[in-house]
């Protein structure tokens, strides 16, 4: 290398910001030039990628500016994506790639600097540690949601009937869901990440998918221990009433039937449906799984992975899961599907649903838009679509007009309700009479409707309170009812006409 006098450039420190190896942890490289870039152990930044050649570029600087200079590389150097021929001056936020390595240009000024190493980085190196800063950015719009549609594989056309809903970003180490969190656990912000992430794909996605496709929505297990989860969930409904939503939970949930149920019945409020994932993972817990009852069940990637050349007693055995689940009225889901055979195995075992790269790999929303408006011919109405997940009216529920108190209103009335509004759920009683002198003793008894439904052991009376546009209207009549209402329940139409049509106790 050319002996001369390397520049710290004191205006402000500048930084390579990216992962030096394939496989690795996030680095910030500082930047004091000449600076030399290549696969050589001498090199100023050695890159251990076969696609990086032994001297591949230097930066040199000029005027007070940094300029990339390609050292005839055998793969090419490239600023935001365009090979350089030529001497090219670099600005702050440019994407510089050598071969297949990619960086971020930054700089901080010298107050902002630090002189700890960062995660990664040689010991006695100083280095710029921007993971809060990252974050901070992702948080803030950083993050770029893609989706992986859903089909029925039961049925000869294969319609899509939903996406899940996955985290990206464009941020350099913190591309994908495994870098993401990562980051979040040495910062411990597993369950903000998780929030955000579930927020952005469902903000993107309700305005660019058809209305009546489900959305699959993820959680992190730090959620289930603390109260954001569910004050995030009636965020999510407030501002996408009409977007039919699947929270999906490890099935580890099942651990803590207390808290399952809770979060089940908080769910059902919302018109929120539930599946668990990695489903015989560990131990399978049907009996839980009977209390419970979600709406879906993932299998796990390794009872589905390479189906089709199993042992029939290895394919037996996912059959009889299937069977259970499904006798239980859940629905099975297989994911990561690749190949055909796979497929037709799947399908004789009796699964209903299907994901894998097989059907479409993890898209952005342009592409996900563009594939459902070529393909309206196959998707769904909006009935066709919730039928899968919702359960046939019992007879006891179809036969509602004979256990309706006499002058109130009563489930037909209900179910002509907009599923969109809110009422308030005030009682819920084991006879008849109980429900009727409640109504009778309240001031305006006619802005009141029963209902029955089928718990586990007797018939239930639920008595429900007016009709509101919004969530917040429900709410401020809820505290007036307070004083006379035991534990008034906010709770919208849709979830009061699946409770009538399945009569689910909750």
């Amino acid at each position: 290398m050319q002996q001369q006098t390397r520049l710290a450039l004191k205006a402000a420190a500048w930084f390579f910001v990216g992962q030096t190896a394939d496989v690795g942890t996030q680095k910030n490289v500082p930047i004091k030039t000449p600076f030399r870039i290549g696969r050589n152990s001498d090199s100023d930044l050695c890159l251990s990628c076969h696609s990086v050649s032994g001297t591949h570029a230097e930066i040199f600087e000029k005027h007070g500016d940094l300029w990339l200079h390609d050292l005839n590389s055998t793969n090419g150097t490239f600023v935001n994506g365009k090979r350089i021929q030529s001497n090219n001056r670099l600005v702050e936020n440019d994407t510089v790639q050598f071969g297949t390595a990619v960086f971020q240009i930054t700089r901080a000024q010298e107050q902002d600097q630090v002189t700890r190493t960062a995660p990664g980085c040689e010991p006695g190196k100083e280095a710029f540690d921007s993971e809060s800063d990252q974050f901070e950015r992702l948080f803030n719009g950083g993050v770029v949601p893609f989706f992986q549609p859903i089909l029925r594989i039961d049925e000869v056309e294969q319609a899509i009937v939903g996406y899940e809903v996955l985290g990206r970003s464009q941020l350099f180490g913190l591309r994908t869901p495994a870098q993401m969190f990562a980051v979040a656990s040495r910062l411990e912000m597993q369950a903000e990440l998780s929030r955000v992430l579930r927020k952005q794909g469902i903000d993107v996605a309700d305005n660019h998918l058809p209305e009546h496709h489900l959305l699959f929505v993820n959680t992190h297990p730090a959620e289930l221990e603390c109260k954001g989860l569910v004050d995030s969930l009636f965020e999510i409904r407030d501002c996408h009433p009409r977007r039919p939503i699947m929270l999906e939970v490890h099935e580890s949930i099942l651990n803590d039937a207390k808290n399952c149920l809770e979060l089940r019945s908080t769910l059902q409020n919302l018109d929120i449906k539930l599946a668990f994932h990695d489903f015989g993972a560990g131990q399978i817990r049907l009996a839980e799984l009977s209390e419970v009852v979600p709406n879906v069940v993932k299998f796990d990637i390794r009872l589905i992975q390479g189906i089709d050349k199993a042992t029939s007693k290895r394919q037996q055995f996912v059959a009889s899961l299937v069977k259970m689940v499904t006798d239980l009225g859940i629905t099975p889901l297989a994911e990561c599907i690749e190949q055909t055979s796979e497929h037709q195995t799947l399908k004789q075992l009796g699964f209903q649903l299907g994901q894998g790269f097989l059907y479409g790999r993890p898209s952005s929303i342009a592409d996900c838009a563009e594939h459902a408006s070529r393909n309206d011919k196959i998707v769904p109405q909006t009935p066709q679509v919730k039928t899968f997940l919702d359960k046939p009216m019992t007879s006891a529920q179809a036969d509602i007009g004979p256990h309706s108190t006499s002058g109130t209103k009563n489930a037909d009335w209900l179910l002509a309700q907009p599923e969109y509004h809110y009422t308030i759920q005030v009682l819920s009683a084991i006879s008849q009479q109980r429900a009727k002198e409640y109504i009778a003793n309240q001031e305006n008894p006619e802005e009141f409707a029963v209902f029955c439904k089928q718990g586990k052991t007797r018939m239930l009376y639920i008595v429900v309170y007016g009709v509101f546009a919004d969530r917040a209207a429900a709410k401020a009549a809820s505290a007036k009812l307070a004083d006379s209402a035991i534990s008034p329940w906010i709770r919208m139409f849709s979830s009061v006409h699946a409770e009538i049509r399945s009569g689910i106790e909750t």
